[in-house]
């Protein structure tokens, strides 16, 4: 199956992931998108750049732990065959939004 993205649709996976990301930090008041994506001007390799309103922000510099909520790994996490680990998260339903090489479209997990 092929999917087909608008330059600011792999934007709006990102934000949507970001947002229920935000509701489950009690710290966090508010968020605000500023730049060319906030002004509708991005490109397609425009940063996306956010601001976290927080009641205690130093919490967030003194322990970066939160980063691991965004699913940060190495390119071998889908390297073929692909481990019983990565197969259990793919099988939960995915979607590549990006493939800079193109070496990762044609992912399928056998039945």
């Amino acid at each position: 199956m092929e999917f087909k993205f608008t330059l600011e649709d792999p934007f709006k996976v990102f934000l949507k992931i970001f947002l229920m990301w935000v509701e489950s930090q009690r710290l966090v008041e508010g968020a605000i998108l500023v730049s060319s994506h906030a002004r509708g001007g991005a490109r397609q390799d425009s940063n996306i750049d956010l601001v976290l309103l927080c009641t205690e922000y130093e919490s967030y510099l003194e322990n970066v732990s939160w980063i691991n909520d965004f699913g940060f790994t190495q390119l071998d996490w889908l390297f073929l065959p692909l481990d019983v680990g990565t197969v259990g998260v793919l099988r939960n339903g995915f979607r590549i939004v990006y493939d800079r090489s193109g070496k990762y479209s044609a992912l399928e997990l056998q039945p």
